[in-house]
């Protein structure tokens, strides 16, 4: 049986920029731009203010899609060739790897279509969509910012703690200010559009369809949207239903009849690190009320529901591997794991001695996984996701044995604005945190 990669150098697509992403997949951020996935860097059309399945086509998307395929790296892929770099999974391998999945009638169909076109794209062969209806939040997580977390907005409106932000995280544009901040994210409170019953029909017809945030299941629309699914174009049994959630919600029961009418749900839940420093990582969070809704949700769907633990794999939660290891397991959960790149928090800016002593703790993981894990299924997903997280963190530039400056400058910011310390937490790093 032909791989994927061989059925495109069978029809001469250059394999080392070519993604079906702008072809199978939407992004549809709170903010409305539209994305070719989740890690896209340029908008490509707005779903607030115009029709996703005319602007499916418009120049932007065309212009990315021939370019790829004729072998361009895209500025907007930068995500996926900074991991490609690292040897380290992208999303782009993903999708490949996705599609494979598929009957060879499928395949054939789509790689066809595009070899005879490669700008054009049709909306009818969507696969997944991700979507972020609100930026609605209740927590503060170290990783985040405020086109994410309304907790963001309101502590950036500090000046401090704003111009830090600035300075070692950035993506604020040049006329965002620490007092305009609330009226310039307003407009990412909720999924208000002229065009949502638009954009709801489009995703009817995928077979993924991914709520992230904010945290989706605190938009008080969420239940509209399934009610769509389920009522309005009962779509909902040919629907793979996927969450990006904290999980930290009261009342979690009010979803679960909805939940029931789908054949397949999927709730991936942000966690980022051990429970022992939980509190510091994902501020506003509570560890206790995530345990209360993981038994409650397997109470009442048993296996029905798949329960993944994700991390953005970040430099604390390198430092925690083999406690988040026993945590997930303790509680069942399936594994996921995805990158912060180039924020101060980010793996890659670990003193290099202590990335050294991270990859020894979860080499140990990978090599007795099987005290900690019975599921073969989540044996194999650990080992890869950890070698996943692993050679990214490794293959970074050398900074050597020292943190870098913006991450100790704005970690400092932060517990200078708060009742924690970082070194409460991780004590191992208290020589390079000067």
């Amino acid at each position: 049986m032909q791989s994927i990669i061989e059925r495109l150098k069978k029809h001469g697509i250059n394999t080392d920029t070519f993604c079906f992403a702008p072809y199978v997949n939407v992004d549809l951020d709170q903010s409305g731009e539209v994305y070719s996935c989740y890690r896209g860097k340029d908008p490509l059309s707005n779903w607030k203010e115009l029709p996703l399945d005319v602007e499916f086509n418009n120049e932007n998307y065309r212009n990315l899609r021939q370019g790829l395929f004729n072998g361009q790296k895209s500025s907007n892929c930068n995500a996926c060739w900074d991991a490609e770099e690292h040897n380290s999974a992208s999303p782009r391998q993903m999708f490949l790897e996705q599609m494979s999945k598929y009957s060879d009638d499928t395949i054939e169909e789509v790689i066809s279509s595009i070899k005879n076109n490669p700008k054009q794209g049709n909306i009818k062969d969507l696969i997944r969509g991700e979507i972020r209806t609100s930026s609605l939040c209740n927590l503060k997580c170290l990783h985040c910012g405020p086109h994410s977390s309304t907790q963001w907005i309101a502590q950036l409106k500090d000046k401090e703690i704003f111009d830090t932000f600035k300075e070692t995280v950035g993506g604020l544009d040049s006329t965002i200010t620490n007092e305009n901040i609330h009226e310039v994210f307003k407009h990412t409170l909720n999924s208000i559009s002229p065009y949502t019953t638009n954009i709801k029909k489009v995703l009817s017809n995928t077979k993924i369809l991914q709520f992230a945030g904010g945290e989706p299941l605190m938009d008080p629309d969420h239940l509209s949207w399934l009610d769509y699914f389920v009522n309005v174009s009962k779509t909902s049994k040919d629907i793979s239903l996927h969450y990006n959630t904290n999980l930290n919600i009261n009342n979690i029961e009010k979803y679960f009849e909805h939940w029931k009418q789908f054949n397949n749900v999927i709730i991936r839940i942000s966690i980022d690190s051990s429970p022992s420093s939980y509190e510091y990582f994902r501020r506003g969070g509570d560890i206790f009320l995530i345990e209360t809704n993981i038994k409650k949700i397997q109470k009442e769907f048993g296996n029905k529901i798949t329960l993944q633990g994700s991390i953005t794999f970040n430099m604390f939660a390198a430092m925690e591997w083999k406690e988040i290891t026993h945590w997930w397991n303790v509680h069942n959960l399936d594994f996921h794991t995805s990158l912060v790149r180039k924020h101060p928090t980010s793996a890659i800016y670990l003193p290099d001695d202590i990335k050294r002593e991270c990859q020894e703790e979860m080499q140990w993981c990978i090599d007795n996984i099987y005290a900690f894990v019975e599921s073969n299924l989540h044996k194999e997903k650990f080992i890869d996701y950890t070698n996943d997280c692993m050679n990214y963190m490794m293959n970074s530039t050398k900074i050597g044995n020292c943190m870098s400056e913006k991450s100790i400058s704005y970690l400092k910011m932060l517990d200078r604005k708060s009742n924690l310390n970082m070194l409460t937490y991780y004590p191992r790093l208290k020589e390079y945190y000067k």
